[in-house]
């Protein structure tokens, strides 16, 4: 799956956001959760930095991936995988990452932003589970590249990478 998507993600206070994108062509839907997993950061990182782990859910085959992205910008979030390590979050980053699809690569930035009663008002019409929660809502563009739904097709490039990451090994033995 790659491509662009609207997308509205409401962040919570407690670090988890839920959302949806949408396909503009095809009015294609899939899910987004997410929750923050590290917020520290080392002094190059923007000030509001966080670590999320984002699972992409196929409404239509129940399947999802999960990735780590990074989160800037507070507010107006902006969402980045992969993630780049810097300094000692490499231990960190190899932690989080059990069970995430390293290939997948995402992009988004928030266009406009939802809080109180905009807020509220959006997600009474698509997520009433999250109204009253002081949640806000990112309004924006998603890239998406590298995410692959098929359970078999995942498996088959899992095993592609296993194999590729065993023949560098090698050639340094």
């Amino acid at each position: 799956m790659s491509g662009s998507w609207i997308c509205y993600l409401a962040f919570l206070p407690d670090g988890r956001l839920s959302g949806h994108m949408v396909d503009s062509r095809t009015h294609k839907t899939y899910g987004v959760l997410g929750m923050e997993v590290w917020s520290e950061r080392e002094c190059m990182r923007d000030a509001e930095w966080k670590l999320l782990q984002i699972s992409v859910i196929n409404f239509d085959s129940q399947e999802e991936v999960r990735l780590l992205a990074e989160r800037t910008g507070g507010d107006a979030a902006k969402l980045h995988a992969p993630v780049e390590p810097h300094g000692v979050e490499e231990e960190l980053l190899q932690e989080c990452s059990e069970g995430c699809d390293a290939a997948a690569c995402l992009d988004f930035t928030c266009d406009t932003i939802m809080a109180d009663k905009a807020a509220e008002a959006h997600l009474h019409r698509f997520n009433r589970s999250l109204c009253r929660q002081d949640a806000v809502v990112n309004q924006g563009h998603m890239m998406l590249s590298g995410i692959v739904f098929s359970n078999a097709a995942r498996q088959a490039q899992q095993m592609q990478q296993a194999e590729s990451a065993a023949m560098y090994d090698s050639d340094f033995d």
